[in-house]
């Protein structure tokens, strides 16, 4: 019975309770009319027979009164001929009644009363209607004929009511009699009735149990499958048993659709953790510099696989950044300063714009340092060169100015100190380019180093992409089991009352939401300590630059003490000539001092040859020679160019943690612009590029807090993106607009 019940749907076994309680409606009904149509029957024998009867025999009795009371109005002396009329009509009813009562009668007891009755009433009748006759041609005398009928038609009037008398008990006793029949067949069709009905509801009552049963049974079977499905997609349990075989009916395709969805789900969950290993490994290895690994793209989840190219795409952008950047610096630190990141080609923005402004101001003020260096070296050449020159020439006179050998020695003594300190200073200014070189690898360290803290920004980032991941699968989570829990208390009735449990599965997703979102607040936190790392850093590179400066500004103080050395040997030379003119005999000792001076300028012009060839193999961009005729407004704009990348990554940093746009430092009450208000009745302040320069510099500004505000209002990406790369292109025009004014200002100080 149960396995049959099993194979039939649910809207079936409904409809069978529907039917059988039909059918046992309809046999209480058909019970009821039976009984109903037989109780009708007797009630109609009942009324034939005895109502109908005693009716009768009452208007028989009724109208034999009658005839017996006009008979004495006659005999009374009332009106003859209106009263026989009275008596005949009378007399005609009564055999009326009479035929009534006889078709009432049904035993031969009764039908024997009622003929006697009927004889005698009809005997009484006759004689009187007679006698009555005849008073038509007679004198009446009331007392003879009262005398008369009292005395003959009195016996006959008496037989004939003591027989009526009888015939109407008669059918008193059958009515009563026939009434207690008639409530004993009540009773026992309502005893058939309720026997019948019981029956009926006993055996409804079974049919319907079992229906039941199954039903709850199938309910339970799917109640306990559906929780423990609920603890799976809830994370309670890591695997969930698929629900039993529940038959056709609708629990059991339930549970198909049921088992097929654990079976999809299981699948699709365990694909998720996998990607989540993919993710995290990718994760690991870009945390550790490792830019070579990519998460697959073959997840049956679209949503996997989009996030999967997003994540693909920042590893793509970040590897290809830094592999231009590592390019870039692997130049440098050969001695190439002419490339940039801007030569490139790439179109970035944001941090990565910062690290390449960084770079190419870095690469600028480099190349700017070595044409100066350049500058005084071609310079000192040129002065060695002359002095190697006199040398030769106080050799080839030597000869003919012997007289003055002792003033010439005392000449060539004091120049050969001289040249000896020039040698000396030619090789501390070789010490101060080799520490200039070493404070330049410092840099390169710290910018590495300045690197590396980006890079614990970014593994930062990521961790809080993950988390913000889990927060929205959470949420996925939560709006299935919220439509499953609402889809299933909506169609299971009072049953629905379990799904208590699927509110309780929803309470504890909102819980992980909010741990999430705590361990969200404790990564921007680590992400906030990283970014001042790479503050401590920039600063670091700050500083080195500053040694930098020191360093050349010590190589410019000691060329000058060459040139004033060198001024110095002029004027020893000078007295050499005026003592050689005097001293014409001393020619041979003037020719050995003379060689001597030749020697000392051969060999410097021989170190200041190994510094040309030093500076050769140093490559930048030449045409910086242009800018360098100013050391401190080089030194100054190559602040202002790092001040503007601090001003706009310090602006970027605070978009992780504020909520709300702030107002960001006005174009006039920053570095640049201060500078800008102080040097603006400058020369280089009345040419166009100044102007443009102006424009670029409250472009930058405008477009920081533009981009803030477009931060704040959740605007798209794209729109973000397009103000970051107005940034980027007004940063870039600030760059250049000052190394114009750099290159104006020098071309106006070979004017004058």
């Amino acid at each position: 019975m149960k396995k049959w019940l099993q194979r039939i749907s649910v809207a079936k076994k409904l409809g069978y309770i529907m039917i059988l309680t039909s059918i046992a409606v309809g046999m209480g009904t058909l019970l009821s009319i039976g009984a109903m149509t037989s109780l009708n029957t007797e009630f109609d024998t009942f009324e034939a027979q005895s109502f109908k009867g005693v009716k009768a025999v009452l208007e028989t009795e009724k109208e034999l009164n009658y005839f017996s009371r006009i008979t004495r109005e006659i005999m009374l002396g009332g009106d003859l001929k209106e009263n026989l009329a009275k008596l005949e009509e009378t007399r005609k009813k009564i055999e009326t009644h009479f035929k009534e009562v006889e078709a009432a009668c049904v035993e031969p007891s009764q039908l024997k009363l009622q003929q006697q009755a009927q004889k005698d009433a009809l005997v009484f009748i006759s004689a009187s209607s007679n006698l009555m006759n005849t008073l038509k041609n007679q004198n009446r005398s009331t007392a003879d004929i009262y005398h008369y009928y009292h005395q003959n038609f009195s016996p006959m009037a008496k037989a004939s009511r003591k027989s009526m008398e009888k015939l109407v008990e008669s059918k008193t006793k059958e009515a009563a009699a026939m009434q207690e029949t008639f409530k004993h067949h009540i009773v026992t069709w309502s005893i058939y009735a309720g026997i019948g009905g019981l029956l009926l509801l006993i055996a409804l009552g079974i049919v319907m149990m079992l229906i039941v049963s199954q039903i709850k049974d199938s309910l339970s079977k799917t109640q306990n499958g559906l929780i423990s499905f609920f603890q799976f997609l809830g994370g309670e349990q890591e695997s969930t048993l698929p629900l039993p075989d529940l038959g056709k009916d609708e629990f059991g395709k339930l549970a198909v659709e049921i088992n097929r969805n654990i079976a999809i789900l299981d699948k699709k969950f365990a694909e998720q953790r996998q990607s989540i290993i993919d993710f995290g490994t990718v994760s690991d290895f870009v945390a550790k510099g490792l830019l070579y690994n990519r998460i697959p793209t073959h997840y049956s989840d679209p949503s996997l696989n989009v996030l999967a190219h997003s994540l693909n795409k920042m590893v793509d952008e970040i590897e290809r950044t830094f592999a231009n950047l590592i390019a870039v610096m692997t130049k440098m630190a050969n001695g190439d300063y002419s490339a940039s990141l801007s030569d490139t080609g790439m179109s970035i923005g944001g941090s990565f714009a910062s690290i390449q402004n960084a770079a190419s101001s870095m690469a600028t003020s480099n190349s700017e340092i070595f044409a100066m260096i350049a500058k005084f070296s071609q310079e000192f050449n040129t002065e060695a060169s002359a002095l190697s020159s006199s040398g030769d020439e106080l050799s080839t006179s030597a000869n003919q100015q012997a007289s003055s050998l002792e003033e010439t020695a005392a000449a060539i003594e004091e120049l050969t100190s001289n040249v000896a300190a020039n040698a000396s200073k030619a090789e501390a200014m070789t010490h101060v380019a080799q520490e200039a070189k070493l404070a330049a690898e410092r840099g390169n360290t710290i910018a590495h180093a300045s690197l590396s803290a980006m890079g614990e920004i970014v593994s930062a980032a990521e961790a809080i992409n993950n988390a913000v991941d889990i927060i929205d699968n959470i949420a996925f989570q939560t709006n299935i089991l919220s439509l499953n829990a609402a889809v299933e208390a909506a169609t299971a009735g009072d049953a629905g009352k379990g799904f208590a449990v699927v509110a309780q599965e929803v309470r504890n997703l909102a819980n992980r939401s909010a741990e999430a979102a705590k361990q969200i607040q404790e990564l921007a936190r680590s992400a906030r300590e990283k970014s001042r790392g790479g503050l401590e850093t920039s600063q670091h590179m700050m500083d080195s630059f500053s040694l930098i400066s020191q360093k050349i500004i010590q190589t410019d103080d000691m060329v000058r003490d060459v040139a004033n050395a060198s001024r110095e040997q002029m004027a020893g030379i000078n007295q050499i000539n005026d003592a050689v003119s005097q001293l014409d005999q001393m020619t041979q000792q003037n020719a050995k001092t003379a060689n001597n001076v030749a020697e000392i300028a051969g060999d410097i012009l021989s170190k200041t040859e190994q510094f040309e060839l030093m500076l050769s193999r140093i490559k930048y961009d030449e045409a910086h020679k242009a800018h360098t005729c100013d050391t401190q407004l080089l030194f100054d704009m190559a602040k202002l160019k790092l001040d503007h990348i601090i001003f706009k990554e310090s602006n970027y940093g605070k978009l992780k943690f504020a909520h709300e746009p702030w107002r960001v430092t006005g174009h006039h009450d920053c570095a640049l612009g201060k500078w800008i208000d102080a040097h603006k009745h400058m020369p280089y302040a009345k040419t166009p590029q100044w102007e443009a320069l102006l424009v670029e510099h409250e472009m930058v500004h405008n477009g920081v807090q533009s981009l803030i505000n477009a931060d704040s209002k959740h605007e798209s990406n794209e729109k973000i993106y397009a103000l970051s790369t107005q940034i980027e292109k007004a940063t870039l025009g600030v760059f250049k607009g000052l190394d114009h004014i750099k290159l104006i200002n020098c071309s106006h100080t070979k004017e004058k």
